[in-house]
């Protein structure tokens, strides 16, 4: 496991937890969170040791923690750029069924950067992932994978 992955997920977990009991709950209480992941070949597993991914082993290593168990559906394609139509299409949907939980936008940008999408394009599409996953009360990560 990369050395940046334990620093992370401590301290996710503790902004959890620290959220959780704010909200009136116990830390005793095991918190459930939904999760999903878009982005591509990197987030989706391409050439990781394990075929899973650097945001699933993350979350893997949160969900070790007393407290919180993550339900993961990871919706990263590999080989896929920022600009997908299946996700445009679908990425409401997910965010109405994983209401309150976790959004992960990891995408890498190479095959973007490869077929000339422009920065502006990126960052229309990414903004409207992430004001999609706020609007329906999730905790957004925009992450890139590790190189």
């Amino acid at each position: 496991m990369p050395r940046w992955i334990p620093p992370i997920a401590t301290g996710l977990a503790s902004l959890l937890v620290f959220v959780w009991v704010s909200l009136g709950h116990t830390a005793a209480q095991r918190i459930s969170v939904p999760v999903v992941i878009i982005g591509g070949s990197a987030a989706a597993g391409w050439h990781d040791s394990t075929d899973q991914g650097y945001v699933v082993r993350a979350f893997d290593a949160l969900s070790a923690s007393d407290h919180i168990r993550f339900f993961l559906d990871n919706r990263a394609i590999p080989g896929s750029r920022v600009i997908n139509p299946n996700v445009s299409a679908n990425y409401p949907v997910w965010m109405q069924v994983s209401r309150g939980g976790i959004a992960v936008i990891a995408w890498g940008y190479l095959n973007d950067i490869r077929l000339g999408t422009s920065q502006a394009e990126i960052v229309r599409y990414v903004h409207q992932e992430i004001s999609d996953a706020l609007k329906t009360n999730h905790l957004v990560i925009v992450a890139s994978p590790p190189a």
